[in-house]
């Protein structure tokens, strides 16, 4: 049962994203092709809102139009207090990867939907028995998110992100079996500067 229903959501995820290239080579198909490349640096304000101040979420992105495709690279030492009482006393997360976003605006800017692909790794200690150890996670996602745009360089992005383990939802560590969430609301805030 369980193989079934991650067939399912990958199936369905494989036809969400389907529809967004779709969707976005016919609805942009009469944009001219000489629109300026944009590219630029975004870091996510939800990394110190969930772990220490040292903890990062970073983006380099490249877009054209209303397409944008970024690379994420994360490293967040989650602090305790988002830290539940059946799961671990530690967590610290290292992850990297694809995001890609649709806007409402030629610019790059106002609203904007798309899919995120998360490998997250993980290093633990579990709850019950102080058991050390780490595991890994493929996770995808929707964010949604709103752009401004100030003095053409610095954007402002308050967002969230629907996110879905597709591996490991149950972990072994040592003796402890710990059940990840089956899915996660994240917001954030993300602040950056384009060129």
């Amino acid at each position: 049962m369980k193989r079934r229903n991650r067939l399912v959501l990958v199936a369905a995820v494989n036809l969400w994203l389907a529809h967004f290239v779709f969707f976005s080579t016919n609805a942009f198909a009469q944009e001219p092709v000489s629109k300026p490349i944009k590219w630029g640096f975004e870091y996510d304000l939800m990394a110190p809102r969930i772990g220490a101040w040292n903890s990062v979420n970073l983006s380099a992105y490249i877009g054209q139009g209303r397409m944008k495709h970024s690379l994420i690279f994360a490293h967040i030492n989650i602090s305790d207090k988002h830290l539940t009482d059946e799961s671990f006393t530690k967590d610290d997360l290292n992850a990297f990867g694809y995001r890609f976003e649709i806007y409402s605006h030629k610019e790059l800017k106002r609203w904007s939907a798309g899919l995120i692909m998360l490998f997250s790794m993980h290093d633990v200690t579990t709850v019950h028995n102080n058991q050390d150890g780490s595991f890994n996670t493929f996770i995808v996602g929707v964010p949604l998110g709103y752009t401004w745009v100030l003095w053409n360089h610095l954007t402002i992005n308050p967002n969230v992100s629907i996110l879905v383990p597709l591996t490991n939802r149950t972990v072994k560590i040592g003796i402890d079996e710990v059940q990840q969430a089956p899915w996660g609301l994240e917001p954030g805030i993300r602040i950056g500067y384009r060129f």
